[in-house]
């Protein structure tokens, strides 16, 4: 029973992994879809750099400050540990590339 379970974990585990390699093709396509049937593509670029301004702004914001400051206060040590986290390691490993 425990080699069954042992070899559906890994089946799965392999199905997710490959899930994880293909959604970035699956959700850039009709991203690009849409890009390219707005027509004028000069106005989407200009919004397009707005709004990766405004998310890197905002991750700066709550990466560096607000996570920090909780950091601190429930740890009371050096915000550089909290690059150490299991959850940003395994999001790092996760990012689609």
């Amino acid at each position: 029973m425990s080699d069954f379970f042992h070899i559906l974990n890994q089946v799965i585990m392999k199905m997710v992994t490959a899930i994880m390699w293909y959604s970035p093709l699956g959700i850039a396509c009709p991203i690009c879809g849409n890009i390219a049937a707005s027509g004028d593509l000069e106005v989407v670029a200009r919004q397009l750099d707005k709004y990766m301004v405004a998310v890197i702004i905002g991750l700066i914001i709550h990466g560096g400050i607000i996570l920090s400051a909780i950091f601190l206060k429930h740890d009371m040590a050096k915000p550089i540990r909290l690059l150490f986290f299991q959850a940003w390691i395994i999001a790092l490993r996760t990012a689609s590339r």
